[in-house]
């Protein structure tokens, strides 16, 4: 966190989170300051009355949480191809939320040009600041915080953050109770969601923190983000994927025991895989096997197919 400032209020740094509402309900409250912690617009701050003790972390010292390490695709050039694919479901003046992903992250490259985009996301991800810096990312168009980058996480990146830094008054940091809150998203014009997902199967369902029983990342705020986006006026969700997982199809005709759920199939909209876009919404449940098999890797095609014939759904 940050220091008290003259107004006798601590900020939390680059991330917020829950952190404000988990601290509201604890009883003894331990902070790790540092003088130079970024300090940042938003909902981004708490009084110091309510901060127990204070541990002072020299600057450059504070402990870093290790990278996130990410399962290499098994060919970049698939996902590039699947993120441009996706990029071409973004008109100008969009609001984008991109979760975390090698997926969703290659859809930001493609981006550039587009006009008057908007950003209201849990994280910052890998170009979003580059996006804002070259003016693509303005928020001009949204229906709220008008002119702002709105986040719960500001860029781990020391370039990103610096661009961030330079232009702190463009960005503010909110809590997940306000960015991750289906009316607030809902309530943003032409407000799309791009995520990633683990596996897909004929019906739409879509499993995003989990591959069979193990579960690989959090759930954060995918569901919440896909649900208002498809509440909002022009609003869209768009799931981005490689269509093969190593040798395994990410397209299943149905899902193996202990998959889990993270968006039902009636809230599936946007599939998009190296081979194409599979739009799904008002879509017969014939309709969706044959969008969905239409992307899938052309040698497992002839196989979901049969599958799909075998459990009715074709």
């Amino acid at each position: 966190m940050t220091t008290p400032d003259a107004a006798g209020t601590c900020g939390f740094g680059i991330g917020l989170w829950d952190n404000k509402i988990n601290l509201q309900k604890c009883g003894i409250v331990v902070a790790e300051v540092q003088e130079q912690m970024l300090r940042t617009p938003g909902d981004n701050f708490i009084d110091a009355d309510a901060i127990d003790y204070f541990v002072i972390i020299p600057d450059g010292e504070a402990p870093r949480a290790p990278a996130r390490r990410e399962k290499p695709p098994l060919d970049f050039n698939a996902v590039d191809v699947a993120g441009a694919l996706a990029a071409s479901l973004v008109n100008d003046g969009d609001t984008l939320e991109i979760g975390v992903g090698v997926a969703s992250n290659a859809v930001t490259p493609h981006l550039f040009s587009k006009k008057d985009l908007g950003y209201h996301s849990e994280l910052t991800s890998p170009g979003i600041a580059q996006l804002y810096e070259a003016g693509v990312i303005n928020g001009s168009n949204k229906s709220r915080d008008v002119g702002k980058v709105c986040v719960t996480l500001l860029p781990a990146q020391p370039e990103d953050l610096q661009i961030v830094a330079e232009h702190i008054n463009d960005w503010e940091v909110y809590g997940v109770d306000y960015i991750h809150n289906p009316s607030v998203i809902s309530s943003q014009k032409q407000m799309t969601a791009i995520n990633t997902a683990t596996m897909i199967d004929l019906t739409g369902q879509i499993v995003f923190d989990s591959v069979g029983r193990e579960q690989i990342t959090g759930p954060g705020g995918q569901f919440e983000f896909v649900a208002g986006s498809l509440y909002a006026p022009g609003g869209k969700s768009v799931h981005v994927m490689q269509s093969m997982d190593g040798e395994n199809s990410k397209f299943v005709a149905d899902l193996p025991p202990g998959a889990r759920v993270g968006v039902p199939r009636y809230l599936a909209d946007y599939v998009v895989s190296e081979y194409g876009i599979a739009s799904l919404q008002g879509k017969s449940e014939r309709q969706r096997a044959r969008e969905l098999i239409s992307i899938a890797h052309p040698e497992y095609r002839q196989e979901l197919t049969r599958q799909a014939n075998q459990l009715g759904i074709l």
